[in-house]
């Protein structure tokens, strides 16, 4: 408890270091010098906060952490015309038990939380062009998210920087919508010079040689005047990048899912809404390159779902949501889920205003099936407490 203690003052005390830095750039003169400038725009978000994380390992021993997290994005979007701007941002993020600052800009973050605790990067420097009101395109770096829209707003395929995650897409983005209602998104990552941020679990393995481009295409039936708000198919597909097994022999990685949301006004100003994902990964790697023993050349598992419940305004600004996931073994890009998952969790928002919001939950989250390798499941219970506050 004393090393908890310790742990969290060294903390606060960085924490009041950036926060000063920060508020250098962002007190009222800062502000008032952005705003008489019409085209130019402060950007970013806080998110800080108490996490844990406390269960068993797949080798038995117990796990029990407990620390307070920060991450603080801050940038700049200049308006070069009105259908053209361009767009940087800084991001760092670090926590209470390893008070290690790298703060300098990092060009890869290889883990699957993206850059590591105490290490700082541009997550975002692009330039949009809206062409039309049919195409519009962003090359550079920048953020995706595909996630089911809730209270609880996960992806099965691709989410960027959930919670306190650093992480990004580096590449370009084209945007369509070919006809009323509909649209669709193509994603061309690059992967020429680093290996990519977002998350791509084993045995997948990006390689600048190999598996330079990746590709991602989302696209989505809007839908009026129903309960049923979209339908939306995500296909995501990476050359030669899923190492098949022990051998070492490369094929394509290429996952499909299909999501939708339905709302319902249940009085009062309440709302009832339900999301969800199925997924599906068509090429697999063998039993034994995910943890399990294979004597015939079998495939492992490759369907995931997740259902998302969410209450609107269950008490004025009060929002509720409920969440079951289960991913097999071969669905590999998600940064909300691990691959062989089960998960359950409940989150409570409360939303003070446009800027600050706050939100508690717990997760329970263990492997759907035990691997040969070890000798039980690994579960955790996750819960946390956090504040996140919006520059615009």
């Amino acid at each position: 408890m004393k090393r908890l203690y310790t742990q969290t003052a060294a903390f606060l005390i960085a924490l009041s270091v950036l926060v000063t830095a920060q508020g250098f750039f962002t007190n009222a003169d800062a502000q008032i010098a952005i705003d008489k400038n019409e085209n130019l725009f402060l950007i970013g978000d806080v998110r800080f906060g108490y996490f844990s994380q406390m269960g068993e390992q797949r080798d038995g021993s117990s796990l029990n952490v407990h620390e307070m997290r920060l991450r603080s994005r801050t940038g700049l979007r200049f308006n070069i015309h009105e259908n053209v701007y361009l767009r940087a941002r800084y991001a760092f993020r670090m926590n209470s038990r390893d008070i290690d600052l790298d703060p300098a800009l990092h060009t890869s973050a290889p883990g699957n939380g993206g850059l590591k605790m105490g290490e700082g990067a541009l997550d975002e420097a692009y330039i949009n062009v809206d062409a039309s009101d049919y195409f519009s395109f962003r090359v550079g770096r920048f953020q995706t998210s595909y996630s089911v829209p809730g209270v609880i707003s996960n992806s099965i395929q691709r989410h960027d920087s959930p919670n306190t995650d650093v992480a990004w897409t580096d590449g370009i983005l084209l945007r369509l919508k070919p006809a009323q209602q509909w649209s669709a998104d193509f994603i061309l990552q690059y992967h020429y010079h680093n290996p990519p941020t977002n998350v791509f679990r084993s045995p997948i393995q990006i390689t600048t040689d190999d598996s330079p481009v990746t590709l991602f295409t989302s696209v989505t039936r809007s839908i009026e005047n129903r309960a049923i708000e979209y339908v939306t198919l995500d296909i995501n597909y990476s050359p030669e990048a899923l190492i098949e097994n022990s051998s070492g022999n490369r094929i394509d990685y290429l996952a499909t899912s299909l999501k939708s949301r339905l709302s319902w006004d249940i009085k009062n100003g309440r709302e009832l809404q339900w999301g969800g994902e199925f997924a599906y990964s068509f090429n697999r790697p063998e039993k034994e390159m995910v943890g399990f023993t294979n004597m015939n050349g079998d495939k492992a598992g490759g369907f995931g779902f997740q259902s998302n419940v969410s209450v609107r305004n269950l008490f004025p600004n009060h929002h509720l949501g409920f969440i079951a996931a289960t991913l097999e073994p071969s669905l590999l890009t998600s940064s909300d889920y691990w691959n062989n998952i089960f998960l359950l969790e409940v989150r409570h928002q409360y939303v003070f205003n446009s800027r600050l919001s706050a939100e508690t939950r717990i997760r329970y989250r263990g492997d759907l099936k035990k691997l040969d390798t070890f000798n039980q499941k690994r579960w955790q219970i996750f819960p946390y407490a956090r504040l996140t506050y919006r520059f615009r």
